[in-house]
C-alpha cells in the first residue's frame, strides 16, 4: 500500500483543499451582506448576534483551511487534520442541504456543501492509506 505522505498528488490537493476553505471562508467574512444575499433564500435580518455566529462558523472554515496548508507541508499533522475535514465536510453538507429542503438556503450552499463532500470523500481515500501507526513502528 502506497504511502500518502510520499505522492506527489497529496501535496497540492492539500493546499487545493486550503485554498477551498480559506477563500470561501474570506469572502463570506469580508462580504457578509453579499454572502447573505447569495446563500439565504429569505432575507437575513439585521442582527448583530447573526454575524457574530457568521463569522464564528467562517472563522473555524478559515482555520481548517489553515491547518491543510500546514497538514501539506508537515505529514505527522496529517492524519488528525484530514480525520477532522473527513468528519466536518459531510456533517455541513447536511446542514446545507436541510436548509436548502427547508427553503430557508439557497442553492449556493448546497454547492458548496457538494464540494466539501468530494474533499470528504478525498481525505478518507487518504486516510485509508495511510499506514497506521501500530504498522509505522
Amino acid at each position: 500500500m502506497a504511502n500518502p505522505d510520499k505522492t506527489t498528488t497529496t501535496v497540492p490537493a492539500l493546499y487545493a483543499a486550503a485554498a477551498w476553505n480559506i477563500s470561501g471562508s474570506l469572502s463570506a467574512m469580508l462580504a457578509p451582506q453579499l454572502h447573505y444575499r447569495l446563500f439565504d433564500a429569505i432575507p437575513a435580518p439585521d442582527s448583530p448576534m447573526l454575524r457574530v455566529y457568521h463569522n464564528t462558523l467562517w472563522s473555524f472554515v478559515l482555520v481548517m483551511g489553515i491547518c491543510y496548508a500546514v497538514a501539506a507541508y508537515e505529514p505527522l499533522a496529517r492524519k488528525g487534520v484530514l480525520l477532522a475535514g473527513a468528519i466536518g465536510k459531510p456533517v455541513a453538507c447536511l446542514i446545507w442541504a436541510i436548509a436548502f429542503m427547508q427553503g430557508i438556503g439557497s442553492p449556493m450552499p448546497l454547492i458548496g456543501g457538494l464540494g466539501d463532500l468530494l474533499w470528504a470523500v478525498y481525505f478518507v481515500t487518504l486516510l485509508r492509506r495511510m499506514p497506521t501507526l501500530a504498522a509505522a513502528t
